[in-house]
């Protein structure tokens, strides 16, 4: 086995090791819940199984005893329930269901959008309230026939699991978050499901999401129109597509026989708008302002049997994203509307025994008491939205309630899975027959309320029992566990078995009138028993959310013990591991380990898995987690045993055979390793603080500032003269200090960092008309930077590749060097032309003084004939050319790169590895072999040191073949350098596009800090230090690029960019490249540095290595030569790419170490408020890098085999003289 080939296999099992970790981990800790397809069926009668107690209802399938055999307690209550006396369909519904439905949903429909403000001079308004002026007027006009409320999600607030909630009554879990590009069909009880078991003539229109997740329902293509959810380069085609089949259905149905019975309709326009522009942007209340005007249409086709049903999925973040938790993602709006009576609370006055301030008083003490539950925290909504979250004229409800309650007023079956609990407001029943005493009083609407919440709650127990008994994965759920949380349901029944069976109770239902105490003595009592009711069922959502919430620590465990170990074994290899020989023996002890381990991972499998299988711990390993964590950790504990054997013997043999040398001077001498390494931990340390996360961007700053500081006074300590100290240490670290504070003002911030934080943003960057004479500078600016690096920078970088003294006609690489030009001003136009139309579309709202005068105009002109600060804008988006413009920029330039850029990578790989020697002997610099000076190829070859070399009587060696392909692979390493920097800049926008293809400048710095010192050992001394300095640089590039470790920050709009359809892995893949793209690209750079470096070796001397070898290949520092301990070296056993196979470990090692605390971390902080809000993000934002880097360490070794195998052959032409 060849070195370089068995490298390969040994950086091939390091990436095995750490995503069998990862997988082991993850297994533990991302959560899920077991999805059960049982369908509901309709209740005999309200109060089917009664009483409900710990004795009862064991089996859940239990039969109702005939009617004949109740007893009279229950025929008490059956003849007090308006549902009995009713003769329909589902005699557990609404008294007088529904017999129509429209569903408008509203993307990112925030809840302060709904709102209208009085207008203040003194303070304008933002561009996106008062815009929907026809909510506040119709309920002013009619408060018991429209509701609004605060309409709260569950993270995470993407569509998907949106839907799934507002449909199903379920919650999601964190691993739901990522199937938002890949929505499979619904596997639970949904409400459509029961709406088609209703009615037939089912009507949708909007985002294709729908038809996803429930094609069961939504498959009639003559009823069904879906539009692309993620592809939008419009605001205005999926809402005018929905409108342009609303309408006519709706028009239809009053010039004919209605022709529908439940219609939704999705709108895309306001999310889409949020992402592009911001809510603060004036186009936001255009696209509010036709909203509005759509639901004043739809409002003239609703009638007393029609409900309208308006709501946001999720709400959107100051900078319009979405996908988090913060409070401005979290609360959507809710609005009801009908021609009938909604409730009976409202704002109507004193209306006699039922009057309304009892009703609107009960109605206030119930959503208090539900917020006080789930921990609704109304001042921070208050603060971060701008109005009363607490005020009782639109209290908040979760998501999940629209569930029941929809069920209730369409007489509808609760969804199996439901848990959310009705709201309360629309629950009354209408007056039964005129024979019945009870009707129209306030305890039959008392008693209807609490039947209806025992219809809910008998809906949730019979789902935690199935629950329950569903298999494994139902963690949390087992009687015993459940039996607390039932006590206030067991509570209630008796509270109602005892009601039931007094004089009272059965003197009111047999028609009798009353006294005002006893009226109110059973008011009290059946309003504690809904309270009852409902405490159960919000226990019930408390307990599901921590349980669903649940960790398996011992998974979680496992992970960490194993990534502790790949970090052990790679702090080992980065140590020991490049030398002649160490690579295949730690192959064998790694094969021998994981034999053994196989072993012991069937053996726990198959026989001890049930005795260590507890509540929390290993149920969800499985077979194949066993076995893998057997056989990960058997072949990482075999390769560190055999170290430790190892370093045992050879500390013996110091002791044995006296030390040679003091140690203080071998440490001194690798001082730069040991900042390195303190400099990774340290970083990797502050992920255990939400602080230090949530100001990375911050801490990478400082860092990269203080290596910096750090290299250049090292550099300036070991040159030569005052002028290379300037020049080459001083210079570049002021480079990148400048860099650095000068990147650092373009960026995003996170919500948390307000107001803390401020960056020049990809939207701001305008050209004119802008409210700010700064940004406009910047705008110019960040222009004249482009075109200066379209122009300089393929110069720039052929001189540093190729180098100065290639000469003649055309070459390859000449050849290679012009298409880059081509394709890098082919980017440069993109983004001048994305910077050109944020200028031309207005950026702020009408200034200050002409508020009062934009508010006069009437909302009807400003729809139809658009806001005048808007429709220039509309008008040239229409025209022909823009069209046609705006898709070569946005299709075919992109499209045309990533050819491009991936031939060039090709092509320049084929045929650049040659450029090394071909130009050279072109430029006669060698007329037939190749002069090399210290054993390999040098730029001394190109700088005339050579004679020097010869005067001082240095005596040229023959190279070894490794450095011969090391050489070699430079040009190759720059052409991919480069290549990659067209394609990750393709994916970016114009701001970060431009920092990702001027990186090789900065690169070219650190690799210039090497040339301060002329001594070739002292620049190895500091060369894991510059590439650190290089690492964090890649995390720079992230957060400059408009990146932070937040769902909302993704950019999505990436896996659209050189397409006109949308591709589910392609887009995967561009999405992906587009996050990582200042790690990609400091990757690919870690290798220049490495052979920039092996280049630079002038003349043989006794030099120090990239790290020390442990007795294999001695290390002598300058120190020990000046006290005469010079050692023999032994360099014949070092491996010939060691300083690539070391750098190659570090980098390696610069992941894993943040990966293993990070999951650490977690393990310790897993019930910590902000474990899924900051903490999870950044972990799995570490897994992706881990993963990355291994896949990248893999690709550059077999580069680097594939170089080796070609050019092996040239070993012979390099000869000694």
């Amino acid at each position: 086995m060849t070195p370089t080939s068995s490298t390969l296999f040994l950086l091939t099992w390091s990436a095995a090791c750490h995503a069998l970790a990862l997988y082991i981990f993850m297994n533990g800790f991302l959560l899920t819940r077991q999805a059960l397809d049982i369908r509901s069926l309709p209740l005999s009668n309200p109060w089917q199984d009664f009483p409900i107690s710990n004795q009862t209802r064991l089996q859940v399938d239990t039969v109702p005893p005939n009617a004949s055999s109740l007893p009279s307690v229950f025929n008490t209550l059956l003849q007090a329930s308006s549902f009995s006396r009713l003769s329909i369909t589902y005699p557990t519904s609404h008294p007088r269901p529904f017999q129509k439905l429209i569903l408008v949903l509203i993307d990112a429909l925030r809840f302060d959008f709904l709102l209208t403000y009085p207008f203040s001079a003194a303070t304008p308004l933002p561009p996106y309230q008062n815009n929907l002026p026809l909510v506040h007027q119709l309920r002013q006009q009619h408060p018991t026939r429209s509701l609004l409320y605060q309409y709260r999600a569950d993270p995470p607030t993407t569509t998907t699991q949106r839907l799934k909630a507002i449909l199903t009554g379920s919650l999601p879990t964190f691993i739901d978050a990522g199937s938002s590009f890949a929505t499979s069909a619904v596997g639970e009880d949904h409400l459509l499901r029961h709406a088609r078991d209703k009615w037939e003539r089912i009507y949708f229109f909007g985002d294709d999401t729908w038809t996803h997740l429930f094609p069961d329902v939504l498959s009639d293509e003559n009823r069904t129109f879906p539009y692309e959810s993620f592809k939008l380069f419009d605001l205005h085609t999926v809402d005018s597509g929905v409108q342009s089949h609303l309408f006519p259905l709706l028009f239809n149905s009053t010039t004919t026989s209605s022709s529908w019975d439940v219609i939704i309709a999705h709108f895309l326009g306001v999310d889409h708008c949020g992402h592009k522009y911001g809510p603060s942007h004036p186009t936001m209340r255009e696209k509010l302002l036709e909203m509005n005007g759509v639901l004043e249409r739809i409002v003239g086709f609703v009638d007393e049997e029609t409900l309208l049903v308006v709501m946001g999925d999720h709400g959107m973040t100051t900078e319009g994203d979405h996908g988090g938790e913060s409070e401005e993602e979290l609360m959507s709006g809710l609005w009801l509307y009908s021609e009938r009576e909604l409730t009976l609370g409202g704002f109507g006055g004193d209306d006699g025994d039922d009057g309304r301030w009892y009703w609107r008083d009960l109605h206030t003490r119930i959503h208090s008491s539900r917020a006080r539950t789930l921990h609704y925290d109304h001042a921070a909504i208050t603060s971060r939205l701008a109005y009363d979250a607490a005020s009782p004229l639109y209290p908040i409800v979760s998501q999940i309630q629209l569930v029941p309650t929809l069920s209730y007023l369409l007489g509808l079956p609760i969804p199996f899975g439901n848990l959310g609990a009705v709201i309360p407001d629309v629950v009354f029943a209408r007056p039964p027959p005129a024979d019945s005493p009870a009707a129209g009083s306030r305890l039959a609407n008392l008693f209807h309320l609490i039947e209806t919440a025992r219809i809910n709650a008998l809906q949730v127990h019979t789902y935690l029992l199935k629950y329950a008994a569903a298999g494994e994965r139902s963690h949390g759920f087992s009687r015993a566990q459940l039996e607390p949380m039932f006590e206030s349901l067991y509570e209630a029944e008796r509270e109602v078995e005892q009601l039931a069976d007094t004089r009272a109770f059965e003197a009111w239902v047999g028609g009798a009138k009353l006294d005002q105490g006893q009226n109110e003595e059973m008011g009290e009592t059946l309003e504690k028993i809904f309270f009852l009711y409902d405490a159960f069922l919000l226990r019930t959502l408390k307990h599901c959310q921590y349980h669903w919430a649940q960790f398996d620590v011992g998974c979680m465990m496992s992970g960490v013990a194993l990534l502790a170990l790949s970090v052990a074994v790679g702090v080992s290899l980065f140590y020991e591991g490049n030398t002649k020989g160490h690579t295949e023996w730690v192959l064998k002890r790694a094969r021998d380990g994981a034999v053994v381990g196989l072993v012991v991972g069937l053996a726990v499998a198959s026989a001890a898995a049930r005795t260590v299988m507890v509540e929390g711990w290993f149920e969800k390993m499985g077979t194949i987690g066993w076995v893998g964590m057997g056989v990960t950790g058997g072949s990482l504990v075999g390769v560190l045993m055999g170290w430790v054997r190892e370093w045992a013997h050879a500390v013996m043999r110091k002791v044995r055979d006296g030390i040679e040398a003091p140690m203080s001077w071998a440490f001194a001498g690798r001082g730069p390793l040991h900042i390195t390494l303190i400099t990774l931990l340290s970083h990797a340390l502050t992920l255990a603080s939400n602080s230090y996360i949530l100001f990375e961007d911050r801490v990478v700053r400082f860092v990269i500032a203080s290596v910096a500081i750090y290299l250049a006074i090292l550099a300036a300590a070991r040159a030569g003269d005052a002028r290379t100290i300037l020049r080459d240490a001083f210079a570049p670290a002021l480079v990148f200090l400048l860099y650095t504070r000068l990147t650092a003002l373009t960026g995003v911030c996170r919500e948390e960092q307000y107001p803390y934080c401020s960056y020049i943003t990809n939207s701001q960057l305008r050209l004119w008309d802008s409210d700010g004479w700064t940004v406009v500078l910047w705008a110019w600016f960040v222009m004249v930077v482009m075109l200066g690096a379209a122009s300089v920078l393929p110069w720039y970088l052929k001189r540093k590749i190729v180098g100065a003294a290639v000469k003649g006609g055309k070459t390859t690489n000449d050849r290679f060097f012009d298409a880059y030009t081509i394709m890098l001003h082919l980017l440069v136009a993109r983004w001048i032309w994305i910077i050109w139309l944020n200028s031309v579309t207005p950026q702020s709202a009408v200034e200050a003084g002409a508020e009062e005068e934009y508010h006069a105009i009437d909302s009807e002109t400003l729809r139809g004939g658009g806001a005048d600060v808007a429709g220039d804008e509309a008008d040239l988006a229409e025209t022909w050319g823009f069209m046609m413009a705006n898709e070569l920029f946005e299709v075919y330039v992109p499209l045309v790169v990533y050819i491009g850029g991936i031939a060039l990578a090709v092509l320049g790989a084929w045929q650049g590895s040659a450029w090394d020697v071909a130009e050279v002997q072109e430029a006669e610099v060698a007329k037939e072999d190749v002069v090399v000076v210290g054993g390999c190829e040098n730029e001394a070859n190109n700088e005339g040191k050579v004679q020097e070399s010869k005067e001082q009587g240095v005596e040229y060696t023959r190279c070894e073949a490794g450095v011969i392909v090391l050489s070699r692979l430079r040009p190759l390493f720059w052409i991919i350098l480069v290549s990659i920097s067209l394609l990750l800049a393709t994916v970016q926008r114009p701001l970060g596009g431009l920092l990702i293809v001027t990186f090789p400048v900065i690169l070219s710095q650190i690799i210039r800090l090497s040339a301060a010192s002329s001594s070739s050992r002292q620049n190895h001394q500091t060369l894991s230090t510059r590439l650190i300095l290089l690492h964090f640089f890649g995390h720079h590039l992230f957060f400059t690029t408009g990146h932070q470790a937040t769902v909302p920050a993704i950019h999505w709009e990436a896996a659209f960019i050189g397409f006109h359809e949308m591709h589910y892995y392609t887009g995967m893949c561009l999405v992906v490249a587009a996050t990582l793209a200042g790690w990609m690209i400091s990757w690919a750079g870690w290798a220049i540095v490495v052979v920039e470096e092996e280049r630079r070796k002038a003349w043989p001397e006794p030099e120090m290595a990239l790290v020390h070898n442990g007795g294999v290949s001695e290390v002598v520092t300058g120190m020990e030569k000046e006290i005469g301990e010079v050692k023999q070296h032994k360099v014949q056993d070092a491996h010939p790419l060691q300083t690539l196979i070391a750098s190659t470990y570090l980098l390696i090692l610069a992941h894993a170490l943040p990966a293993f605390f990070g999951a650490l971390f977690i393990t310790i902080l897993r019930r910590h408020l902000m474990t899924w809000k900051i903490f999870a993000p950044r972990f799995l934002l570490q897994c992706m890098l881990l993963v990355g880097v291994d896949v990248a360490v893999v690709a550059i070794w077999c580069a680097v085999g594939v170089v080796g195998a070609r050019w092996g052959r040239d070993k012979d032409r390099v000869k000694t003289r």
